[in-house]
């Protein structure tokens, strides 16, 4: 089967007949601009195979703009999610557990971690994918780790609530027994009636009041508790969040990598450092309390 015969052998044909089959029929004026119009056909059509390259290099390039911005946007909110992400963890003993469901303090940041996995490259979608389940685990393990300082928050508001009420009913007795002093009443009974009443509601403050110091003190020692355990799990998750901030950068095809990795490694120690200060300073308070 014959093969077909492309548009320039077509013209390179007519070409070299044009030249040697009738060089007597045409005269050299028409030869001339039958010439300059091959010329012209081959000059276009080597124009729009340019311009066709030329639109497609455009277009790739514009692809990798938009995914270039939409990267920035996400990679730039991951990363606030993952800070906000460590100090919400740090909070959980103070949440209430009754009011709000726990696990929601991480929707935020799971929720951006799965918008990276759709842009990032394939490696830093995967150590984000780890850095994400390793949050997830750490969030189960830290809401157990919390239900004794969660039990003691709960004493503290029953104690507080009784605390308030007893106070409440001793100024009440109190103002009563004002009331009888100014009105000049001698009905002996009443007045020690609104004495016993002042006297039990004064006792039952003193015991709820007491109840809520012992209340916080189980709460500062499982507070600690917990701190010291959130710790030693971020120890272990920071050689996980520092790859991924590497990687993330490489990505955004930031510069000056040269360093960067060890550059966070020194802000986490100096972070960890201050923190163990401050849990040492917690437990200097509840102990010089207790």
């Amino acid at each position: 089967m014959a093969q077909p015969i492309s548009l320039l052998d077509q013209l390179t044909q007519f070409l070299h007949w044009l030249a040697y089959g009738v060089a007597d029929v045409f005269p050299p004026v028409i030869w001339a601009a039958l010439i300059a119009l091959g010329g012209v056909i081959l000059s276009n059509r080597g124009n729009t195979k340019r311009l066709i390259k030329q639109m497609q290099h455009e277009a790739s390039e514009n692809a990798k703009d938009r995914i270039s911005a939409t990267r920035r946007e996400v990679y730039a909110q991951f990363t606030l999610e993952l800070s906000q992400a460590n100090g919400f963890l740090a909070s959980i003993p103070t949440l209430d557990p009754g009011k709000s469901n726990l696990a929601d303090g991480l929707a935020a940041f799971a929720g951006e971690a799965a918008k990276v996995q759709l842009l990032a490259e394939p490696g830093t979608a995967l150590l984000v994918g780890e850095l994400a389940s390793s949050y997830a685990t750490l969030m189960l393990e830290l809401m157990l780790k919390a239900m004794p300082a969660h039990k003691a928050k709960t004493d503290i508001n029953v104690a507080d609530e009784r605390l308030r009420a007893a106070v409440a009913e001793s100024s009440r007795a109190l103002g009563e027994m004002t009331k009888y002093n100014e009105s000049g009443n001698r009905d002996q009974r009443l007045f020690e009636i609104l004495k016993a009443t002042f006297k039990s509601s004064r006792e039952q403050a003193d015991k709820y009041a007491s109840e809520r110091a012992a209340a916080w003190a189980v709460f500062h020692r499982a507070h600690l508790t917990f701190l010291r355990f959130l710790m030693d799990r971020l120890s272990l998750l920071a050689p996980k969040n520092i790859p991924v901030l590497v990687e993330l950068r490489r990505d955004l095809g930031l510069s000056q990598l040269d360093g960067y990795e060890e550059q966070l490694q020194e802000t986490w120690e100096k972070t960890r450092e201050a923190l163990e200060q401050f849990i040492k300073t917690l437990e200097a308070q509840v102990n010089a309390e207790t």
